[in-house]
């Protein structure tokens, strides 16, 4: 293999997405849970959600695009399930812009979420 296709072989691993450092990821969403910091938590798993499907998709959300609007685009694009996406999202808007506190349980459900998410687009379960 000549010097040239190395090279070249080695950048198109380099430029293919490894994922999201997931046990990092928990590690620091448990603090915050444990700190009843539950919108924190919520807001850091979303943005950590879309940190993942813009890298292994390479579908970019628009400056202009809303949290739902690019969920919409998710679902019909990339055919994720609604039925995961929209809940995420949903808490993700409450979380984010809600005039509530968010509670144990509503972080519970958006942490199953993205680690369904996570599972689904990284191990490739259906």
């Amino acid at each position: 293999m000549s010097e040239a296709m190395r090279k070249k072989k080695k950048k198109s691993k380099k430029s293919k997405f490894q994922g999201i450092n997931l046990n990092l990821i928990k590690e620091k969403l448990s603090s915050l849970q444990q700190g009843n910091r539950f919108q924190e938590a919520v807001i850091y798993a979303y943005y950590n959600y879309m940190q993942l499907v813009q890298g292994y998709y390479n579908v970019p959300r628009r400056p202009s695009q809303t949290a739902r609007e690019y969920a919409m685009v998710m679902v019909k694009q990339v055919k994720l399930p609604p039925t995961m996406i929209y809940p995420f999202t949903t808490l993700f808007e409450e979380a984010r812009f809600g005039k509530q506190s968010m509670n144990a349980e509503q972080y519970k459900e958006a942490f199953k979420l993205f680690i369904d998410l996570h599972d689904r687009i990284m191990g490739g379960s259906i």
